[in-house]
């Protein structure tokens, strides 16, 4: 059984189940007003999946379980607080029926040979988070004034664009690379900024510089 605020209670037969799931583990959970995003991480621990929340994911239950399959358990979980979950490769995607299709990245065929990472943040800034996966994959990386907030994320052998990706895209931000440099800011702007992005390779023998700055104005780093 589960037990959800009235207010916040919907009829989840008519969402969808998660499809794709190979041999899904079954699992026994008892928990009584237990936040919901929490819960996401306890599924991802259980299961070996990414388990991803959008940022706009909040709420409660209570539930007791009894040996039931993990993606039916996480669906009936989010499901009274009127979530939807959707699954591709090794991540589950977990968001409002009307933001779910925005959530769900496209493929990264170039991820699936290269180097992967874990990464496991807690109420950590956005910016520091981005940075951390920019350097591990030995990429520079600006983000924009708006993209601001702390966020908590557990990402299990990602590659490069995944990650960034998810990250961003989960908490209502999109991201572009340009050559070795990432790019993070509200969607609209960068897709704006699309032409100015796509700036002429240096010559070669042009001397390099590094640059670290932290809300800083343009024209003081010029």
């Amino acid at each position: 059984f589960l037990f959800a605020d009235k207010s916040k209670f919907a009829d989840f037969s008519s969402l969808p189940l998660i499809q794709g799931i190979s041999n899904p583990v079954s699992i026994s959970l008892d928990f009584s007003e237990a936040d919901i995003r929490d819960l996401g991480t306890l599924f991802s621990k259980k299961s070996g999946y990414n388990v991803i929340c959008e940022k706009s994911v909040r709420g409660s239950v209570s539930l007791r379980l009894n040996d039931v399959q993990w993606p039916l358990a996480l669906h009936h979980t989010v499901g009274v607080l009127g979530f939807e979950c959707r699954a591709q490769g090794k991540t589950v995607f977990i968001a409002d029926k009307r933001k779910i299709e925005s959530l769900i990245p496209p493929t990264f065929p170039n991820d699936e040979k290269g180097k992967k990472i874990s990464i496991q943040f807690r109420d950590t800034d956005i910016r520091d988070i981005f940075g951390i996966i920019a350097k591990q994959f030995s990429c520079d990386f600006i983000t924009g004034k708006t993209v601001r907030g702390n966020v908590t994320i557990s990402l299990n052998e990602v590659g490069e664009s995944e990650a960034a990706y998810i990250l961003s895209a989960s908490n209502g931000f999109a991201c572009k690379k340009v050559r070795n440099i990432w790019f993070l800011n509200d969607g609209r702007i960068l897709q704006e900024s699309d032409k100015t992005l796509n700036f002429p390779e240096s010559p070669k023998n042009d001397q390099g510089i590094s640059l670290d700055f932290r809300d800083t104005g343009v024209r003081m780093i010029l």
